[in-house]
């Protein structure tokens, strides 16, 4: 007995195939706009590596929505759920009402809404959408420049974690924004 993989497609019904392929295909941009930070960032934490390799920015209300993944394309995997293993490191912030564009990580996670001129951050390791291992950042600072095509560059990233002094650097990363 054929499956559905087995049925050719004709007409009206190829066309919105394709289609749905072609929409799939394109909903994070261009081959341009994967958003690969470079050269990616290492660090470890609790003795386990990571290397995120991938980055977006989304903007939600007020807040400049960070994620950072071991994906190959971020905004693809924060958009729908990845089928394997995933590590991400999402940070929120809220911009300050004026002056330079810095934040002061508060704790808490990205369970609590930040302030102006704050950040909050969870590093995740999930498997099919569900987390297996979550920590939420402690203190420290990032900054970063909003650029003219709507991609954003962490200028500066120095962030420690609740319950050690493991911590993550990074400056000089560019990261796309994902389509509205």
């Amino acid at each position: 007995m054929p499956g559905a993989a087995d049925i050719p497609l004709r007409g009206a019904g190829r066309a919105r195939g394709l289609l749905a392929l072609a929409l799939a295909a394109s909903a994070c941009g261009g081959a341009t706009s994967r958003g690969t930070p470079s050269p990616g960032i290492d660090f470890t934490v609790k003795g386990v590596p990571y290397h995120l390799g991938t980055g977006a920015v989304v903007r939600s209300g007020t807040l400049l929505k960070l994620y950072l993944t071991d994906q190959p394309d971020t905004c693809f995997a924060v958009t729908f759920t990845p089928v394997g293993r995933m590590s991400s490191l999402e940070i929120d912030v809220a911009p300050p009402a004026s002056g330079p564009s810095v934040a002061t990580v508060a704790g808490g996670g990205v369970a609590t809404v930040p302030a102006p001129g704050q950040a909050v951050a969870t590093l995740r390791v999930s498997l099919q959408g569900t987390t297996l291992s979550s920590i939420d950042a402690a203190a420290g600072t990032v900054s970063w420049t909003v650029n003219a095509d709507r991609s954003l560059t962490i200028d500066a990233l120095d962030m420690t974690f609740a319950g050690t002094t493991d911590r993550v650097t990074a400056s000089s990363q560019t990261i796309p924004p994902c389509p509205p």
